[in-house]
């Protein structure tokens, strides 16, 4: 909350009021009370009292008495009391500059005071996060205010407000700006006027009165064009804790704009400094940045810790290694896949966990707050990281998933040749003798390779029946491989009934791929996720049954046979449905189908519903329609199995299916009856 009420307490007007209040408080007991101090050599009391006389913005007219404060800061000046710079010269100097009240208007004199408050200090010349509004320039904003210049005539109002000098020469100033059409002009006049009838909304602690009292005020402003009224209603929403990223973008827009004037910069670095801490802070910082290239934050006290903390942060940013310290102290954009002490350890030479860091830190959300030039330069890096994987590399199979991921990432392209020519010394360090160097070197080759047609198996198996550094075992398993890879990768694990048609045919015409074909053709045909079967045994019978999908879509065809006495006869043909529910739940249906008229007939209002829950190992079946009637009633459905065929295996479609199927066929027996 203290740095809220920091970013707010900059859009505050601080006003003279720790030296001037004594204006405001024009009773009788403190001019007699302080004029006898002042009598008495007391200095500050002397300048109290020209400061009561001098009055401010908050003065009424009939109260103003410039002679006398003249008078009490002229006695200050001749005191051999007191520090130069303290002995009212910035009294002298507003005197002297505004005149009237009993003194003629002196612009020589009241400059030749302004030296003298520029040689002893510079608290009261200008603030800190506002370097356009400087008591220094008062003179040059003159000038440039009666040639016409409406922005010089707006700040020389300010000048006049917030250092105290006077009210109407302000507003006289403000209204010549509103003439020639400045937009901030009507809302500072607007926001002055509820500022002067409560003086007491300056204070800093009053922070949500002010805010309240001002919301219209800074809305309408808004409304008109006005950039200050803008930026202190979104400096007024971060207060209450609001920073919405359409409140940072609105920011980085207007600096975008080029319509910001070095005060509301600085301001407008401190409101995105001020976004909650995350990847999202840190990406409005990358954008305010580019939109305020070249501004120099370096001389406003407030923003000196955004401005360090931001160049802290850019500099990390500049290296891998940079960013990961900076994550491991900051967890707010330290990333999950992000183990720092694996990293430091160069992951043990295992090239995963660097790939995975890679493709994080190129996700565009990354790489908007790390900055795509600084990404760019990541890349050198990552190589660097890779060798030092490469070096811990001190198994086999450290090494050969090193060469996989190396020859399939393609951001690795750039270094695939230079590694290869390492292999061989690698190999030899792990003791690997010439002719499974060949082996592994033949397998990667595979690995790598994807066959869409057995023309380019044949021609793969030749190369590979050429090659002598293998032994005959070696090579009879690499050539089963490749005979298996040929056909997964031309047909895929799971084929339609349709493609296992074309498979069968392919097999006994291209009699170079067997034995390996009938293995994956039988195999595609029993126990893929298009076609499966399995067995479930009641008493003396055994029920063996398929399950076909049709086409691609999530209906299968079921067929059940009986099988006793070493005779098998179909007992059953039906549909099942398979419908996702959500990612871990599938809701299966199983038809109830009757014989006639030599054909199946299935039943779409009679079914066996089960829902599976890939986390939970129980699943729920209802009877739909007729299903109950025809249940088996020698055995309570309680004490049937409703558990899932295969838990523990990665959850699908033939896992659901296969549960559903033996609950079926264990529930209701009576009806799978030979036609």
């Amino acid at each position: 909350m203290r740095q809220y009420k920091l970013i707010l307490s900059l859009f505050f007007a601080f006003l003279l009021i720790g030296q001037q209040a004594f204006a405001q408080k024009k009773a009788d007991s403190f001019f007699k009370e302080e004029e006898k101090k002042a009598k008495q050599g007391d200095v500050r009391a002397m300048v109290a009292l020209g400061d009561a006389y001098r009055g401010d913005v908050f003065s009424s007219d009939d109260n103003r008495d410039f002679a006398k404060a003249l008078k009490w800061y002229k006695k200050a000046q001749l005191s051999t009391v007191g520090t130069k710079g303290q002995k009212g010269e910035l009294g002298l100097f507003l005197i002297h500059w505004i005149g009237g009240y009993g003194v003629e208007r002196n612009e020589a004199e009241a400059l030749r005071w302004l030296e003298e408050v520029k040689l002893q200090t510079t608290a009261f010349l200008s603030y800190d996060d506002r370097p356009n509004i400087s008591l220094q320039r008062v003179a040059e904003l003159q000038a440039a205010a009666e040639k016409g210049n409406s922005e010089a005539q707006v700040e020389l109002a300010r000048v006049y407000l917030e250092f105290g000098l006077e009210y109407p020469k302000a507003f006289f100033w403000l209204d010549r700006a509103d003439i020639d059409g400045n937009n901030d002009a009507p809302f500072l006049k607007n926001k002055w006027q509820i500022l002067r009838s409560r003086p007491n909304l300056l204070d800093p602690n009053n922070w949500q009165e002010y805010s309240a009292a001002l919301t219209h005020t800074w809305q309408r402003g808004m409304a008109e064009g006005s950039v200050m009224a803008t930026m202190e209603y979104m400096a007024a929403q971060m207060q209450t804790n609001r920073v919405e990223a359409r409140t940072a973008e609105e920011v980085i827009k207007l600096t975008n704009s080029k319509k910001l004037s070095p005060e509301l910069m600085a301001k407008a670095f401190l409101l995105i400094y001020s976004v909650k801490a995350g990847k999202e802070k840190y990406v409005y910082l990358r954008k305010f940045a580019e939109a305020a290239k070249g501004q120099d934050f370096s001389n406003s006290v407030q923003a000196q810790d955004a401005n360090k903390a931001w160049a802290n942060f850019s500099k990390k940013m500049a290296s891998l290694n940079g960013y990961v310290d900076y994550a491991s102290e900051h967890k707010e954009i330290r990333e999950s896949t992000i183990n720092l002490t694996d990293y430091r350890a160069d992951y043990h030479g295992r090239l995963k966990g660097l790939i995975d860091l890679y493709t994080t830190l190129h996700k565009p959300e990354n790489v908007a707050m790390i900055g795509a030039e600084n990404i760019k330069n990541f890349d050198k890096d990552f190589f660097s990281k890779v060798f030092r994987v490469y070096q811990k590399v001190n198994t086999l199979d450290d090494l050969m998933n090193f060469r996989d991921m190396m020859n399939t990432e393609n951001w690795l392209a750039p270094i695939r040749e230079e590694y290869e020519a390492r292999y061989p010394q690698k190999f030899a360090e792990l003791g690997v003798s010439t002719d499974r160097i060949a082996y592994y070197q033949e397998k990667d080759r595979l690995n790598r390779k994807k066959f869409t047609n057995f023309a380019e198996g044949r021609l793969f198996l030749s190369e590979l029946y050429l090659r002598n550094d293998l032994t005959a075992s070696l090579k009879n398993e690499l050539t089963s491989d490749t005979k298996k890879q040929i056909i997964y990768d031309i047909y895929g694990r799971s084929p339609s009934k349709k493609q296992l048609s074309q498979l069968q045919d392919v097999i006994y015409r291209e009699k170079w791929i067997l034995p390996e074909g009938e293995q994956v053709y039988f195999e595609m045909q029993h126990n893929s996720e298009n076609n499966f079967s399995g067995d479930v045994t009641i008493g003396k019978v055994l029920y063996h049954y398929k399950c076909n999908r049709k086409g691609e879509s999530n209906r299968f065809e079921l067929n059940i046979y009986a099988v006793k006495n070493n005779q098998s006869n179909l007992v059953y043909n039906s549909s099942i449905d398979v419908q996702n529910k959500d990612v871990n739940t599938m809701v299966v249906k199983v038809f109830k189908s009757h014989f006639a008229t030599y054909r199946w007939i299935n039943s779409p209002s009679d079914y066996l519903e089960a829902t599976i829950n890939a986390q939970n190992p129980q699943f729920d079946t209802q009877d739909v329609g007729s299903m109950k009637d025809y249940l088996n009633k020698t055995q309570s459905t309680q004490s049937l199995p409703h558990k899932i065929k295969e838990a523990g295996k990665d959850f699908s479609q033939k896992i659901a299916v296969r549960s559903a199927v033996r609950y079926f066929i264990l529930a209701y027996s009576n009806i799978l009856v030979a036609p």
